[in-house]
């Protein structure tokens, strides 16, 4: 008799823990979510473009974001491999440019990045240029300094003339 069959049971709806643990952000970019007890909060990896620079001292200590760069000085014509790594996922070329700055002692004025064939501009956004974790920049410049040393030189000498 077909008037006597049961609607097959409906499954409940997943919790939030239990859903998807790959989520979109509001610019489309992947975000992965770790969702592995519910007690515990959420803990979300930032995708570049929606993260800003985490204030000094502020808890992250290990490595998000990384880029491998070729250190190019064109006084000696000298090249070195280096990983730039970051606790943070910058949003600018400017960004990366004051982290090789204090990485790597190459003054931001002294600085050229590239990628690929691609001189990159400090108005612009790591997303404009497609630039993701893992990928390799060149930074040209003439020569290396301690930059700390010298803004602290600066102030004294502003200060005491």
């Amino acid at each position: 008799n077909m008037g006597n069959r049961e609607s097959p049971a409906k499954k409940p709806e997943p919790s939030k823990e239990q859903q998807n643990s790959l989520t979109r952000s509001d610019d489309n970019s992947a975000i992965a979510v770790a969702t592995a007890a519910p007690s515990l909060p959420k803990v979300v990896i930032p995708s570049v473009g929606n993260n800003s620079k985490p204030k000094k001292g502020a808890g992250t200590t290990h490595i998000i974001y990384s880029l491998n760069v070729t250190l190019a000085c064109t006084e000696d014509g000298s090249k070195r491999e280096r990983e730039l790594g970051l606790t943070w996922v910058p949003e600018t070329i400017a960004d990366l440019q004051d982290e090789i700055q204090d990485q790597f002692n190459i003054p931001v004025f002294d600085q050229k990045l590239t990628f690929g064939p691609t001189v990159l501009s400090s108005k612009e956004s790591i997303q404009s240029y497609s630039l993701r974790n893992g990928d390799g920049i060149t930074v040209e410049f003439t020569s290396e300094a301690d930059v700390a040393v010298m803004l602290e030189t600066v102030t004294y000498l502003q200060k005491t003339l």
